[in-house]
């Protein structure tokens, strides 16, 4: 569990609570340089945070709580500590110094929590490095403490949507496109075979056991006087013949079945440009459809897709609470 760390400030109001909270969870040290500051103080972590934090002064102040009671500043640290729980699943822990020596492009990539600038990035950045920054774990328990809080809002539904879809995407792409130590392909090469490949590999096969058995018998032809002539030239026979018949149906049932052979492949490839697909329409939305949102979840799901369970409980707390759009 997270702790905010600092002692409740008092003779404030609701409005420099929150900053006082903000400006104890930033990371990067006062002496560094300003643009690293800036990227933090921007960030899809700070304004999370903040997110959260006005949730808590909202709550608090329809409680008619006024800023200095103990109960309003206990509201704000719960929110803080769900939130920080909640952002610290992303990037691997860094000390405050190590973080001043970041570069701006690694800033940006540490303190966010989506990849907010475009679809193809989230593609790009899980074909390259075969993962999100995140600790899927983390990331739903402190889902799960947001959800059995007090504390909603759309606005914090759609980023944690948004960080569970994109998780998901970016877990099955690594499971599908990660080469295999040993082997170097991936399972979606693996699958990926053509009708002559097959029908190639299955010939070999019969060869090389028909290559076999000849050998032997032609072994057994030198080196055992008893051995029949006669019956080694038959077996011999019988091997090219099984392996001319064996070659011939092989390629007429590999054609037969060539849909089935593509099948697994092709199976992975739409599944990955259904949730590219997925992923593109809702991260380009203003606002999102609840009901649309949850028909395209559900039609994944039926492809093969395993979403979080965190998904699917905020999806039904958006049905309760009656919300349309996030």
């Amino acid at each position: 569990m997270h702790d905010s760390g600092f002692d409740k400030p008092r003779n404030r109001s609701y409005r420099e609570l929150i900053e006082v909270f903000l400006s104890n969870s930033l990371r990067v040290p006062k002496n560094a340089r300003w643009a690293l500051r800036t990227i933090e103080e921007n960030s899809q972590k700070i304004l999370f945070t903040r997110a959260m934090l006005k949730l808590a002064a909202k709550l608090s102040e329809d409680q008619g709580l006024h800023p200095s009671d103990d109960n309003a500043s206990d509201f704000l640290e719960k929110a803080h500590i769900i939130a920080s729980n909640i952002t610290d699943s992303f990037g691997a822990y860094h000390t405050s110094e190590s973080l001043a020596e970041f570069s701006d492009n690694e800033a940006i990539k540490y303190f966010r929590m989506t990849c907010e600038l475009n679809p193809q990035s989230l593609l790009k950045e899980a074909s390259e490095n075969g993962r999100m920054n995140v600790r899927i774990d983390d990331l739903e328990c402190g889902i799960r403490e947001y959800l059995e809080s007090e504390f909603r809002s759309a606005y914090v539904d759609r980023i944690l949507l948004a960080c569970l879809t994109e998780a998901e995407i970016v877990k099955y792409i690594n499971y599908v496109l990660s080469p295999n130590f040993f082997t170097k392909k991936s399972i979606f090469q693996n699958y990926q075979k053509s009708v002559f490949g097959t029908w190639f590999t299955n010939s070999l096969i019969a060869l090389s056991g028909s290559g076999i058995g000849i050998a032997l018998v032609l072994a057994a032809s030198n080196y055992i006087d008893l051995f029949p002539e006669m019956l080694g030239s038959v077996l011999i026979n019988i091997m090219i013949i099984g392996f001319c018949f064996f070659t011939v149906s092989s390629a007429i049932v590999t054609y037969l079945n060539r849909a089935q052979i593509r099948k697994p492949g092709e199976m992975m490839e739409n599944t990955i440009s259904a949730m590219s697909n997925f992923y593109a329409e809702f991260h380009d939305s203003t606002l999102i459809s609840v009901p649309h949102f949850r028909n395209r979840v559900d039609e994944l799901k039926k492809e093969g897709v395993v979403w979080p369970q965190p998904m699917w409980t905020i999806l039904d707390d958006l049905n309760k609470r009656e919300i349309l759009f996030i």
